[in-house]
């Protein structure tokens, strides 16, 4: 059986105003509630897909195309979405065809020098680049670099000119307080 909940006890257990979540209803992120007399009744769907919407969001995916999503999934995909982001982000975020460019840029998994390397290899051979210009350094000429730890960063301009940098995966205790210096933020 599911739980229930009041918008108020919705809105304490996803850390998302009760403000926020009638807008979400309004703009069709999220259905319409059962309605129990004057108050309405939300379940546990709706933890769950608020715990999505604010992963998405985190991930700079405009609300439209999260709505279009969500519009696609079930109740079982949503939770089945959840579990691979609990198992690793970084995968589920990339396995997301609709993410904006930046997010999947910073998901790259080789190195500026393999990047270039590869570019370099589809455009010219480097023989070629040195009898054209003997003075420029092959890339093959570089030393490796050692890789660096597989991590990424996210972005989260709080104002003109002030950024929060937030090393991804966020441990779940910190996500509290990365959500509070965001709403702070935008008051």
């Amino acid at each position: 059986m599911q739980e229930e909940f009041w918008i108020s006890e919705l809105a304490d257990r996803t850390n998302v105003s009760t403000r926020t979540i009638r807008y979400y209803i309004e703009e069709g992120l999220l259905p319409q509630p059962e309605v129990r007399g004057k108050y309405a009744v939300f379940t546990t769907e709706y933890l769950h897909r608020l715990r999505l919407i604010k992963i998405l969001k985190d991930s700079y995916l405009p609300l439209k195309e999260i709505k279009g999503l969500l519009d696609t999934l079930n109740s079982g995909q949503i939770n089945e979405l959840l579990d691979r982001f609990d198992a690793d982000p970084t995968e589920a975020i990339s396995s997301l065809k609709i993410l904006p460019t930046h997010s999947q840029v910073s998901m790259v998994k080789e190195s500026a020098l393999e990047y270039i390397t590869r570019l370099r290899q589809h455009t010219e051979s480097p023989q070629a680049s040195r009898k054209a210009n003997p003075q420029t350094t092959s890339i093959n000429d570089l030393k490796p670099v050692q890789k660096a730890r597989k991590e990424t960063w996210q972005r989260i301009e709080l104002a003109p000119g002030v950024e929060l940098h937030v090393r991804q995966p966020l441990p779940s205790e910190s996500q509290h307080l990365v959500d509070l210096i965001i709403e702070v933020s935008h008051h």
